[in-house]
């Protein structure tokens, strides 16, 4: 019995050096099995055709939140995108560039030190009963959060002094907590907040529900909705 031939998609990835280099896109002929996704591609590039793409992941299976990237136009996680023909694929936005499609993701990280994201370990708190509030079912959500950076880059306020929809996040999961002792709504305002009056665009591929449990949460808590 004569094999079958391998269905293939052709895909668009770009290239290009620090801060954006002689960016370009490539073009990359893939196998296209029932159920692949995007990082697979992406996987088989750098494996069998081109070990100079520069790409980042770590667990395969939406944990890490490593594989963030632009799929098609949308920020997506690589590892839960099923591959179509004539993608195109691009690193994310209003972050530092490393090379292709690999961001640097330490000043998102080293503006989180300066929030204090710490629980009072001292407050007194009925865990049984907060467990049964609205809080924390928005807790848990907010905690949902891989990092992967995907809210930050669709934010469209984040080159113009906006902290990005991933620090509200951050906040967010400390506003909800039961020994919360900061000002989280203050410091969303100092992040930006009064710029998501008019937007309210960003997402979390992940499900974190950031329109409701944190842009909808602070803005109704700072009475700006």
């Amino acid at each position: 019995m004569a094999d079958h031939p391998v269905k293939t998609a052709n895909i668009k990835v770009w290239r290009g050096g620090e801060g954006g280099a002689d960016g370009h896109y490539q073009e990359y002929q893939v196998p296209w099995e029932e159920g692949e996704t995007v990082l697979g591609a992406l996987q088989h590039v750098y494996e069998q055709q081109d070990a100079s793409l520069a790409l980042r992941y770590g667990c395969r299976y939406k944990v890490c939140g490593l594989c963030g990237m632009r799929i098609a136009g949308e920020d997506r996680l690589a590892c839960t995108v099923h591959l179509k023909d004539g993608m195109e694929i691009e690193p994310m936005q209003h972050l530092p560039l490393i090379r292709d499609l690999v961001i640097d993701r330490r000043p998102q990280m080293e503006e989180l030190k300066s929030l204090s994201l710490r629980a009072d370990p001292d407050q007194e708190t009925d865990m049984v009963a907060w467990k049964q509030t609205e809080a924390a079912g928005h807790y848990y959500n907010c905690f949902d959060c891989v990092e992967c950076l995907c809210c930050h880059s669709m934010c469209e306020k984040a080159d113009n002094g906006h902290s990005g929809a991933f620090t509200l996040v951050k906040l967010a999961q400390m506003h909800h907590h039961p020994r919360n002792a900061h000002d989280r709504v203050g410091q969303a305002r100092d992040a930006g907040l009064e710029d998501c009056v008019d937007c309210r665009k960003c997402h979390c591929p992940y499900g974190v529900k950031i329109q409701q449990n944190v842009i909808g949460e602070f803005l109704r808590a700072a009475g700006m909705e």
